[in-house]
């Protein structure tokens, strides 16, 4: 056999791969021995994977997290799912996977089909039937044909053209319904007398508003929480006989912005900065007009160009355990955000809890604070590099899963805080120590490579050993920052689907609609009653937005007698 150096191996072409896998194919089906060339030509191929896997392990990319980036593999970190690595997944058959000269004859026939056919769409795309509304008419209750005007007493009253207008109310699906008012006009003074309207549909709007409370309250949900893009819901509603343009929806959804808006400033200035415990996290997000801008740098008077956007959400729990759930979309971080709520603090408070993941940009620096680091993220490190590392990664996963049905435990008997710490102290602080203590005679004894992935992974819960053992020693201390990531669903939900703000001003109209909803949702009240009361009293609520965060709400309601609810109907 010759030396593997005398060997040089060129790119193999498409038939040398295909022959060479025949030869290897044949040579296994009849129990031959391969070609000393063929042999040095796989024997090449297998130590290029090893190095390639080496490679991008020490990148910090092993070759499960390229799985589960390509979508390959589930994203998901369950233990049992380990055993599946070494899976070969992702072998699609398509036909659009195949070389050119092996895909199906029909295939560029199908494709003109589907051409044809997507054309023909769009040129039926404005054929669908408009539904007529509903007419609703609405006898004066007080006056009728012939009687006397009570304005000036003289004159009598005769029909004259009713009063009307169209008023879209907010049900599934949206439906229309013309309003058409009796009026009588005076044949000596000109006065106009018109019905009164029934009070469920002064409860909706204003004579004359189209759009109803319900209604808007309705597209903000499509759009904030079920991430229902505008134009989605207007291409349903032309199909459906009730045309509402996307336009015209961000128009009532601002409208309904406007009015929560108070409750929101509230929440954000008074509310939140008060709060003993903090979760912050963010996520990417795009407004395509935000280009760059000049920002000061963190604890520095240097300022410098600043292009990252992100979607940063923050849970602030109050002293009364009333979650408020905050979003801004900008040009800044989570740390940065939390900072801005943070400085409205009052002085003479105690240090906040600010549980994170363990980026230096989440760091609070406007104020001591108890900083505490996920411990998912930890448990993640391992993870990832469990089909180089798959025993040691193992072990660490055994560790966590005590910790955690250790955390399970105290929320199934309702401990309080301190019960929880006392708990946690005695079941989950050796295992914590056993976890550090292992990785640091991983590195110590050179096990584990400083730079390779195991050693990375070891590196990171030295690094942050004081923040992810604090719920061991910290009374009330969280564990990890799960809840806040998946508060953050309901924005990467929104970006999958809408993909983009065009301005700064869109997306603060989002912000201010996914924070009410997301903390009305954790109040657990009616988001679509909630929201459509704020806007029947929109000026109760400017005056008084302390009544009206959302775990007060349905007090507040309760509290406003029918006399109240009539003046506030009548301000101007």
């Amino acid at each position: 056999m010759k030396d593997i150096k005398d060997i040089k191996v060129n790119e193999l072409t498409e038939k040398e791969a295909d022959d060479l896998i025949g030869r290897t194919e044949d040579a296994i089906n009849i129990g031959l021995c391969l070609e000393d060339e063929d042999l040095i030509v796989l024997l090449d191929a297998f130590k290029t994977c090893l190095h390639l896997q080496e490679k991008v392990k020490n990148n910090d990319l092993t070759i499960l997290k390229l799985k589960k980036l390509l979508g390959m593999v589930k994203s998901s970190e369950k233990k049992s799912t380990l055993t599946d690595v070494s899976n070969d997944v992702g072998n699609s058959t398509d036909n659009k996977d195949l070389p050119s000269d092996k895909q199906e004859p029909n295939a560029d026939k199908d494709s003109d089909k589907k051409q044809k056919k997507k054309k023909k769409r769009n040129q039926n795309r404005t054929d669908f039937p408009q539904k007529k509304p509903n007419v609703v008419h609405h006898k004066h209750k007080k006056l009728a044909k012939g009687q006397q005007c009570p304005e000036c007493l003289s004159g009598r009253l005769y029909k004259y053209l009713p009063s009307q207008f169209t008023r879209i109310t907010g049900h599934s699906p949206f439906t229309a319904t013309i309003h058409v008012s009796e009026r009588f006009k005076c044949n000596n003074c000109g006065s106009y007398f018109t019905a009164e309207l029934p009070e469920e549909v002064r409860d909706e709007g204003e004579p004359g508003q189209k759009y109803a409370h319900s209604a808007r309250s309705l597209m903000s949900l499509f759009k904030f929480f079920a991430g229902y893009p505008f134009y989605r819901q207007a291409s349903l509603q032309k199909i459906l006989g009730v045309s509402i343009t996307a336009s015209t929806q961000f128009d009532q959804v601002e409208l309904v912005a406007n009015d929560a808006n108070p409750v929101y400033e509230y929440l954000a200035k008074e509310e939140a900065p008060q709060a003993p415990k903090f979760k912050i996290d963010d996520t990417r997000h795009k407004v395509i007009e935000l280009k760059e801008t000049e920002k000061k740098r963190r604890n520095s008077s240097k300022t410098q160009k600043r292009t990252g956007i992100y979607c940063s959400g923050l849970i602030a729990k109050t002293k009364d355990n009333h979650k408020i759930v905050l979003f801004k979309t900008n040009i800044g971080h989570a740390g940065e955000f939390i900072d801005e709520i943070l400085s409205l603090r009052d002085t003479g408070l105690p240090p906040p809890q600010v549980m994170s993941d363990a980026l230096s940009s989440n760091k609070p620096t406007v104020t001591e604070v108890e900083w505490l680091k996920c411990n998912v993220h930890g448990r993640r490190q391992f993870y990832d590099i469990a089909s180089s590392f798959k025993s040691e990664a193992l072990y660490i996963l055994d560790e966590y899963e005590i910790i955690f049905k250790n955390e399970d435990e105290t929320k199934t008997k309702h401990m309080d805080d301190a019960e929880r710490l006392k708990y946690h102290k005695d079941h989950s602080l050796p295992v914590m120590e056993r976890i550090f203590s292992w990785c640091k005679s991983k590195l110590e004894s050179g096990e584990a490579e400083e730079n390779g992935g195991l050693g990375k992974a070891c590196r990171y819960m030295l690094n942050h050993e004081k923040e992810l053992i604090k719920f061991c020693y910290v009374e009330g201390a969280a564990i990890d920052n799960n809840e806040m990531e998946a508060m953050l669903k309901i924005v990467i939900l929104g970006r999958k689907n809408y993909s983009f703000f065009k301005t700064a001003a869109g997306a603060a109209v989002a912000n201010v609609m996914i924070s009410i909803i997301a903390t009305a949702h954790q109040a657990s009240i009616n988001i679509f009653d909630y929201l459509t009361d704020i806007q029947r009293f929109r000026d109760h609520v400017k005056a008084n937005p302390a009544m009206w965060v959302p775990w007060k709400y349905e007090e507040t309601i309760k509290l406003l007698t029918p006399t109240q609810i009539q003046i506030i109907r009548e301000l101007p």
